[in-house]
């Protein structure tokens, strides 16, 4: 893992020693906060799990393509999960970050490709890690989808 994730680092423009020790030290503990989330014991239990999920589609006679983070199966009900690492104050200021970078959109459209690709309409959940030293899960609002 040490080696993968130095280079991710290196690749996203990292190159100085130290920035690659720090870049994989905050990696492994976003895992480990992880890893101890409900979300988590969910996801492992899914009956199907995908991770970095291409799709591509003709929406409005243009292409819409993307990769979905993750998606998982529990019954007959598929969950898309974006994570998100962004350093976000608090909880209470998620939903305006949501809105500011473009993810409520962003996660509209994976839900409409999912809809559309599988034929049922997935719960969508944005995870954040890294919200004032913890683990926040919102959902995607109604209104935003197609």
């Amino acid at each position: 893992f040490p080696r993968w994730a130095a280079a991710r680092a290196r690749s996203h423009g990292l190159t100085a020693g130290r920035q690659v020790e720090h870049a994989i030290s905050e990696c492994v503990r976003l895992l480990h906060r992880f890893a101890a989330h409900p979300l988590y014991q969910e996801m492992d239990r899914a009956a199907q799990r995908l991770h970095e999920v291409p799709y591509s589609m003709i929406v409005d006679g243009r292409t819409d393509e993307g990769v979905i983070d993750a998606l998982f199966r529990q019954g007959e009900q598929w969950t898309i999960v974006e994570f998100k690492t962004d350093a976000v104050p608090s909880a209470a200021a998620v939903a305006a970050h949501l809105q500011q970078c473009g993810y409520v959109e962003q996660a509209g459209r994976y839900a409409a490709a999912v809809e559309r690709l599988l034929g049922q309409t997935p719960r969508v959940l944005f995870c954040w890690l890294n919200v004032a030293g913890r683990i926040v899960i919102a959902t995607l609002p109604s209104s935003a989808r197609p």
